[in-house]
């Protein structure tokens, strides 16, 4: 037999066969570190593919109605008092009790509801009344918890004696800024009921006044005065200047239709005159020819 040529060298066999054996080593070394290597590999590069929540807030925006959370739980007895006053409200008595309780500070006298004005009361019809003074009585409420929040506030910022009295200071100013803004959301509806039942004259002065102890301002009657006396100056300002056209109209000459309308008044007033006197001259004439016939025959 001949033997084979050599196509590859003794070296090249040698070469070939070290990295074999290294191939087959790093292998088994790949299968014993980590022997779902292809599977991570994916599960990595599916994660580089998510959207991060950032990106998806860039790309989508903010919810349009956000869910609202809950904070944390309160008392179990304060819970249990709040629900009955929310089902079944404040009994009457202990309601009085604690409007007494709880009187406005002596430099927040806003906390009151604001007093009906005098002049605008004595014109309101009674079911407006009525009605206002159920709404006062809402704000009387309001009155008393801004009251009852400020002495508890006053006292966590004077004394700074718990620890956590920012906290405390901060929830209970929030809380008291929303019942002070519902106070005077209250305060506009009473204006806006009373403002719809007064003279459309006198709309925008009531509009126009700022609410202190009065809904309509301390200073409301002066400004109905001056309403007043400014639209009576107009009025007779009006019945001047009326006056003075209806002069200088009686000099001008008359337009041509009032002209024409003149004439033919005259005219048939006069053929009325005439046709009178035609028809009394026949009549005369036609009594005397009966006379003179009723003469002749007593005569024969």
């Amino acid at each position: 037999d001949l033997p084979l040529p050599q196509l590859v060298s003794d070296d090249s066999v040698r070469e070939i066969r070290s990295n074999d054996d290294q191939n087959i080593v790093s292998r088994d070394d790949q299968e014993n570190i980590s022997p779902n290597i292809e599977q991570i590999t994916a599960d990595d590069i599916a994660q580089e593919d998510v959207l991060t929540a950032g990106e998806v807030l860039e790309v989508f925006g903010k919810r349009l109605y956000e869910e609202r959370g809950s904070a944390p739980e309160v008392l179990p007895d304060i819970a249990i008092q709040w629900e009955e006053v929310l089902l079944k409200g404040i009994p009457q008595d202990v309601l009085k009790e604690m409007i007494i309780k709880h009187p406005p500070p002596k430099n927040c006298t806003r906390f009151e509801p604001p007093k009906l004005n005098p002049v605008v009361k004595a014109i309101m019809p009674e079911q407006v009344i009525v009605r206002d003074d159920r709404i006062v009585k809402r704000q009387e409420k309001l009155s008393a918890a801004l009251s009852a929040m400020a002495k508890v506030l006053s006292a966590i910022v004077s004394t700074k004696a718990i620890p956590e009295w920012k906290i405390f200071a901060e929830n209970l100013s929030d809380a008291s800024k929303l019942i002070a803004d519902l106070q005077y959301d209250e305060a506009i509806i009473r204006r806006s009921l009373i403002v719809a039942n007064v003279d459309i004259s006198m709309r925008e002065t009531l509009k126009e006044s700022e609410i202190d102890e009065f809904l309509f301002g301390n200073k409301l009657e002066d400004a109905v005065k001056n309403v007043k006396t400014m639209q009576a100056a107009s009025l007779d300002l009006k019945k001047a200047t009326s006056r003075k056209n209806v002069s200088k109209n009686s000099k001008a000459p008359q337009p041509q239709r009032q002209l024409r309308t003149q004439r033919n008044s005259t005219a048939a007033t006069s053929g009325a005159k005439k046709y009178s006197s035609s028809r009394k001259q026949s009549q005369h004439k036609s009594k005397e020819k009966n006379r003179t016939t009723s003469n002749s025959r007593r005569r024969s």
